[in-house]
């Protein structure tokens, strides 16, 4: 993966776990944003000296807070296959990655033999709960049906169990984005977001000088922490943010709380909001 990352570039990792990759490999990076939906594992990563370039936060790799193409390259390292719904994450994966960008998914795959089948047994005894078996050419089929073209593959320690260091990237095209859209629709089309999403207001927040996504990531938590919303979505790119709330809000303590984090605020826009249409 090292020889990939370069100055000039913005990496997320999803399920970072205590930052064994992002500590030593930030520094090779512009900025590298963190990710785990454990806070436990976040709380543990923090505790490690790392560079000001890295930035540790609890985050759903099914539901990002990061706008479209914010980064050049998206990390899931050995965690694919203990994801309940991994083609949600790599959906996400996709949709935060600049085209061309990079995704480097080192993963555990399985052999078919019985001593593999044993481990994986004697696994699930102990609570390590493995929701995908794959061989190295089922994981390599299955990203490229999720979209991704795959660029190299190298298998790496035991035969029972070996590691697959698996590199893609993001080559867009019309069946590919069509097939992205399909899976974000599915997610979105549970009741619980749909219901979400009725019946609020929407706040569209001018934001000046955000420049990569853990710009986008601070703006959002400093929106959550100062006023009640139900969803935030800052975009570097559009220069905006855009929130969602189920009651009105203040717009001053909205914009204040954008200025607190250092980027210029401008115009803010209120309207009623009943259909998803940023969100969904």
């Amino acid at each position: 993966m090292r020889p990939y990352l370069k100055r000039d570039m913005d990496v997320l990792e999803l399920a970072c776990g205590t930052g064994q990759l992002s500590v030593p490999l930030s520094p090779c990076v512009r900025s590298w944003e963190a990710t785990d939906f454990s806070a436990e594992m976040i709380r543990q990563a923090k505790k490690q000296v790392h560079s000001s370039r890295l930035h540790f936060s609890v985050r759903d790799a099914t539901k990002l807070p990061y706008g479209p193409e914010s980064f050049d390259a998206v990390v899931i390292s050995n965690a694919l296959h203990v994801m309940p719904h991994p083609e949600k994450a790599l959906a996400e994966a996709w949709r935060v990655l600049k085209p061309g960008g990079w995704l480097f998914a080192p993963t555990f795959v399985w052999g078919k033999s019985r001593s593999a089948r044993l481990r994986l047994w004697f696994m699930g005894l102990s609570g390590f709960r493995v929701y995908h078996v794959w061989t190295a050419g089922e994981l390599m089929a299955y990203l490229s049906e999720c979209g991704y073209s795959i660029v190299r593959h190298q298998l790496l320690g035991s035969s029972l169990v070996p590691l697959c260091c698996l590199i893609a990237r993001k080559i867009p095209d019309e069946r590919t984005a069509a097939r992205q859209t399909t899976v974000r629709s599915a997610q979105l089309d549970d009741p619980k977001v749909k219901k979400e999403c009725e019946n609020m207001w929407k706040y569209t927040v001018e934001v000046n000088g955000m420049m990569c996504g853990m710009c986008e990531a601070h703006v959002n938590d400093a929106v959550r922490k100062a006023c009640p919303v139900k969803k935030v979505n800052s975009s570097r790119s559009k220069n905006q943010t855009v929130i969602l709330s189920e009651t009105e809000l203040d717009t001053e303590t909205v914009m204040n709380a954008i200025r607190s984090t250092g980027y210029e605020v401008g115009t803010i826009q209120k309207e009623p909001y009943k259909k998803r249409g940023l969100f969904g």
